[in-house]
């Protein structure tokens, strides 16, 4: 340990020294069919284990021999794999346990006395032996179940440990999880933290030794770095490591984050030397993506050039990796792959593209694997007003220098969203230009990747390329234009606008693939630069934040202007007020609202579900599979239309951040004013004060049952529209401008509204590959009450693993929540039928009805499923899968009460009939005929399959493709009317749908959209596609 603290101490030193060179960070590449090796074979071919031991043998001579690393006076050597999960070995999920092997033995040849530990901290499994620990806590059921599991003998490592064992060798597996945890500093400070605990076996060791697996991941690939994630000691971060302790936070796991965590871990850990085991990965993955063999062993003694290489060999840029940047900044490592001496084979010959992990991830993961890396080193103008604009002939000939002429000093940004919000305090109406430099190796096509939150535009060398107006979902890449760059110096100017709200941009110059597996990676020797070179050790930083990016669009929404704009008025604010204010009788935002402006009451006093029932008018439908209530698409009423019809005039800031939010509160209570935010998605509450907390701010949160400080947060802050759609962290103040809507109105505007959601027959929501959805409304129901009849409904079903998940989650809570809103829309109509007369009358008291019936039914769904998704069944579960039966004929009779309901308020206002109910078409089939069967083995991805005449294609929109595809064409679909095309689902967990009908305009050509994307990692999908009599 002193050794290695003592190696800690001369980092500071090493920082002062010049640059280093590539002699400096050998890497060995060794494929299987290398002819120095003693048996070489092809890099398709799965290996012997004394082939995997010469090509670790030689990977190691071509950098200096193990006895280079271990001298033969080591005592304790520590061989770190990965075995983040409990996998075997050989799968590309966890290192080959061949692999270790062979690095153990060479170990005891370079010192024979040493003692090997094979050493995992792992976040995905613990032992056994070691559950009932205090300090190990995992959640019940399913989780904890796969938990428990001996990774060390999964993957291979005890049984290694056995034969070397029998060969006189003194070697052990050791659980870093529970080592005695040090604290380290970060040598210079940190750039996550300044402090960590690390396992103590490592930092202990004379040697240790990093055996990763390469394979892709949503921080683009795994590695040499991201295998130090396996030195925190569970016992102190977790399981996984981000989940924490109680006495200790998790470390954060955001990919704007890791490769900061990365570098800090390496300045501490020091490792010795890295051997990585590619010769079978994942590709499309981590855990579950695609095996994929290159037959490869790697090692170098520096982790940041090693991954280098293996990004190369992987397809990936070396260039757009951050670590190696950050790396440079703090003296360590090569600074890019040009800083590399790689030995043996040859990565530019070698490579072969591995799919990106993006379509296994979601929001920023699936950003961040995707993206390359763009400029992160600018000089900008600004804030300039929001008009501000340079002349055609001034933009042609700018090329501004550092510090001159009202040009910043140069600004590095710590993530690819330039985040000019952060750097300039959230400014508001405002410009900003951002200039850089570009080198171009060979004139080619090329793609640009923009994305923006506002207006940008773009130009290279003074001619614009891009520009986009309005604001909009900041996605890197969001926008991928097709463009042409010469080879040789370029300039890159950047106009970004800002309204208010997030305020960030991205840029970079791709390579010119569309197909999204591969496609993201910034050109081939395409080098960013400003004026005087490298590294900004001394210029202004903007680090990355441990955040997520908004799910929606942010911004201000507003029909009235404040004298003076909360955000600004923040700045002059004290740093602390409390404000009076009255209590809401409830969190329905009519309600909330009413405690400020008692005017807008329109219902009597003792009336304690109109108020909720006008806020939330809860009618929304949407339908996505059986067991899976809950993942419709969202869908309602404009904020808009609510405050008009309470004659509210309003301000709106929404998805603008935590940090914004926090402020805009503190300006508005500085004006005198109490604003309105979101509860947990349940409901509203009023934000009467905040205080400083050291560096946090607070909120005062003033609830019906009690009051709460706390951080404004988009977790726990989005507010309930009417329908079924949120705002994220939204801020909320109002006042009266006009009178509300009379009580009568007031219920016939919610008809109306109701009857909207109805008839909108298919509710879809936006992705950066196009758009996902599914039915709603009336359709919504009628899908439901289909796929509910088709199922078997017997307890044998009911009693399976698969089922007994699904069930337990309905009875969650979801058909509870529709029959408590739909009891509330019965008590309001009836309410409002006494107060009417005559056919008006009679109209609302069979809608008060029919809701009556609807939510009588909804209660005894949800009292007739089974509670637990998994265990031992309780004896309430028990007598409900013996009576599951009892629930198939009640989603039909739940469908007949809500038309009724819509029927009468459809009569009301006068509106035409609805449309007729659909019954299930498959009932047909024994008069149809079958077109085509199509099967996977694996389907995680979202793809077009398409029939015309008998010709079938499948086109890939986004994800993995399919595995073990089998179509069975046996006819293409009737050219005339009088058919229907249904869709039977015999196997997946996706959504399914008929994109397009065939008719005479599109010529009979038949579309399925498969979307498979939320889908679990192990789905299979079969459908069989139907043509039959039209209903």
């Amino acid at each position: 340990m002193a050794l290695r603290l003592r190696l800690l101490s001369v980092i500071l030193v090493l920082l002062t020294l010049p640059p280093a060179q590539a002699t400096d960070f050998p890497v060995s590449v060794v494929p299987s069919d290398d002819p120095e090796l003693s048996s070489p074979t092809g890099r398709d071919t799965p290996l012997t284990t004394d082939q995997v031991y010469d090509m670790t043998a030689r990977a190691l001579a071509l950098i200096g021999g193990m006895e280079s690393v271990v001298k033969d006076t080591a005592r304790l050597v520590v061989i770190k794999p990965n075995i983040s999960i409990a996998r075997a070995s050989g799968t590309g999920i966890v290192t080959d346990a061949r692999v270790v092997r062979a690095v153990a033995l060479l170990v005891h040849e370079a010192s024979p006395q040493a003692r090997i530990l094979i050493a995992e901290g792992a976040g995905g499994w613990v032992s056994p032996a070691m559950a009932d620990c205090s300090f190990v806590h995992l959640n019940r059921g399913s989780d904890r179940t796969e938990r428990l599991q001996d990774g060390f003998e999964i993957a291979g490592h005890r049984a290694t440990v056995a034969e070397l064992q029998g060969l006189g060798i003194d070697i052990d597996v050791h659980d870093l999880n529970f080592d005695l945890a040090y604290k380290m500093q970060v040598p210079g400070g940190g750039l996550l933290w300044d402090e960590y605990e690390l396992a103590s076996s490592i930092i202990d060791a004379d040697v240790w030794i990093n055996v990763p697996v390469a394979k892709t991941h949503g921080a683009k690939i795994t590695c040499c770095l991201k295998n130090h994630f396996g030195i925190f000691p569970g016992r102190v971060y977790g399981w996984n490591k981000a989940r924490g302790t109680e006495t200790h936070e998790g470390i954060p796991h955001w990919p704007r984050l890791m490769d900061e965590s990365w570098v800090d871990l390496v300045l501490m850990s020091q490792v010795d030397l890295n051997v990585v085991d590619m010769l079978q990965g994942t590709e499309g993955g981590a855990f579950e993506g695609t095996p994929k063999r290159s037959n490869i062993v790697l090692a170098g003694a520096d982790p940041i050039a090693t991954d280098l290489v293996v990004a190369q060999l992987m397809g990936f840029n070396p260039d757009d990796f951050e670590f190696a940047d950050l790396g440079a900044q703090r003296g360590i490592g090569p600074g890019s792959i040009d800083g590399v001496d790689t030995r043996g084979g040859d990565p530019a010959v070698l490579s072969h593209r591995f799919a990106k992990a993006s379509a296994d991830y979601g929001g920023d993961w699936g950003e961040h694997a995707q993206y390359g890396m763009g400029p992160r080193r600018w000089i900008l103008l600004g804030p300039l007003e929001k008009d501000h604009a340079f002349t055609a002939q001034q933009i042609a000939a700018l090329a501004p220098t550092s510090g001159e002429s009202d040009w910043s000093e140069v600004v590095w940004f710590g993530f690819d969203k330039i985040d000019l919000d952060t750097h300039f305090d959230d400014p508001v109406q405002v410009a900003v230009y951002a200039f850089t430099h570009f080198t171009m190796a060979t004139s080619d096509s090329v793609r640009f990747w923009i994305g923006s939150d506002e207006a940008l535009t773009v130009w290279i060398d003074g001619e614009q390329i891009y520009t986009h107006e309005g604001r909009r979902r900041h996605d890197m890449g969001g926008d991928k234009i097709p463009g042409y760059v010469e080879a040789g110096e370029h300039r890159l100017l950047i106009r970004a606008e800002q309204g208010r709200g997030r305020f960030d941009f991205s840029f970079n110059v791709c390579e010119p693939i569309d197909d999204l597996r591969f496609a993201g990676n910034r050109y081939p020797g395409v080098r960013y630069y400003q004026a005087g070179g490298g590294p900004p050790m001394g210029s202004v930083q903007v680090q990355a934040k441990q955040a997520w990016s908004p799910w929606r669009v942010g911004g201000v929404e507003q029909t009235f202007t404040p004298d003076e704009d909360p955000l600004t008025t923040s700045r002059h604010a004290p740093d602390s007020l409390l404000i009076d204010a009255p209590v809401a009788r409830s969190i329905a935002l009519l309600d909330v609202i009413a405690t400020q402006i008692p005017g807008i009451r329109v219902w009597a006093a003792d009336d304690t579900v109109t108020p909720i029932l006008f806020s939330e008018i809860p009618f929304t439908m949407g339908h996505v599979g059986f067991g899976k209530e809950g993942w419709e698409a969202e869908y309602g009423l404009p904020l808009a239309r609510l405050m008009k019809w309470a004659g509210l005039s309003y301000w709106l800031s929404m998805a603008n951040g935590d940090d914004e939010s926090t402020k805009v509160v503190a300006g508005w209570l500085a004006q005198g004013r109490v604003p309105i935010t979101g509860l947990r998605g349940d409901g509203w509450t009023q934000l009467n004060g905040y205080r400083k907390d050291g560096e946090a701010t607070l909120v005062h949160s003033l609830r019906p049952d009690t009051t709460v400080w706390h951080e404004l947060s988009s977790d726990g802050t989005w507010g309930p529209l009417p329908g079924r759609d949120w705002l994220e962290l939204p801020v909320l103040v109002v006042e009266a401008t006009s009178d509300p809507l009379s009580f009568d109105d007031w219920v016939d505007s919610t008809a109306a509204a109701t009857l909207e959601f109805a008839r909108q027959a298919r509710t879809e929501f936006d992705e950066t590959w196009g758009k996902r959805g599914n039915p709603s409304g009336l359709a919504g129901w009628d899908a439901w009450m289909i796929e509910w009849e088709r199922q078997p409904w017997t307890t044998q079903w009911a009693s399976s693993d698969e089922l007994r998940n699904w069930l337990g989650r309905m009875g969650r809570g979801d058909y509870e929540s529709k029959s408590i809103k739909r009891g509330f829309a019965a008590q309001m109509y009836e309410r409002a039928a006494q107060g009417s007369g005559g056919e008006r009358q009679r109209l609302l008291s069979e809608a008060a009805d029919a809701y009556t019936d609807g939510s009588e039914v909804m209660a005894q769904i949800h009292a007739g499923l089974p509670r637990e998704r998994s265990g031992a069944l309780t004896e309430e579960d028990s007598l409900a899968l013996a009576s599951i039966a009892t629930l198939q004929p009640l989603a039909r009779q739940v469908r007949a009460a809500e038309r009724r309901a819509l029927g009468a308020l459809a009569e009301l206002l006068g509106q035409a009939s609805l449309p007729e109910a659909q019954e299930d078409p498959l009932l047909r089939r024994h008069d149809g005929r079958v077109l085509y069967r199509w099967q996977t083995s694996f389907s995680k991805g979202v793809y077009d399959l398409r029939l015309k005449k008998k010709k079938f294609t499948r086109t890939l929109i986004n994800g993995r493709d399919v595995n073990d595809e089998v179509i069975d064409v046996e006819r293409g679909p009737r050219r005339k009317k009088g058919w229907q095309v249904a869709l039977e689902v015999v196997a997946g967990g996706g959504r399914y749908h008929i994109a397009q009908r065939p008719t005479a305009d599109n010529d009979w050509t038949l579309i399925i959209r498969v979307d498979d994307g939320w889908t679990d990692y192990d789905n299979a999908t079969s459908l069989v596609v139907w043509e039959v009599p039209a209903q």
